[in-house]
């Protein structure tokens, strides 16, 4: 499950840069709302303006569905990228992926 955005422009703006990994967090995490998935693992993709394209993951120890770990960890794995160059798109991938169980309920099902 991703989502990838490419800018208008190639760009080195840290907010637009990190507006844009918000908008895609937001839809990553609308996704596997609807399908009742938790996840383990967030992988970040980078592109450069030469088309240099870079991958960064991150594995949790539990599962979860919270969209602030997606969020912080695309953030951290972002800020080793984020400097000189212009980046021309950026992706969040969220997989190993697991069904909730329809009779767990969740502190936010409340």
């Amino acid at each position: 499950m991703s989502r990838h955005g490419t800018f208008a422009e190639d760009t080195n703006d840290p907010i637009k840069i990190i507006g844009s990994l918000d908008l895609l967090a937001e839809s990553v995490h609308s996704s596997l709302l609807k399908n009742r998935l938790f996840f383990k693992t967030v992988t970040l993709t980078v592109r450069f303006e030469d088309f240099s394209t870079y991958k960064r993951s991150k594995t949790i120890s539990i599962w979860t569905l919270d969209i602030f770990v997606i969020k912080r960890t695309a953030l951290q794995l972002l800020s080793k990228f984020i400097g000189n160059r212009k980046l021309r798109l950026v992706g969040i991938r969220i997989t190993k992926l697991c069904e909730r169980d329809e009779k767990q309920t969740l502190i936010t099902d409340f």
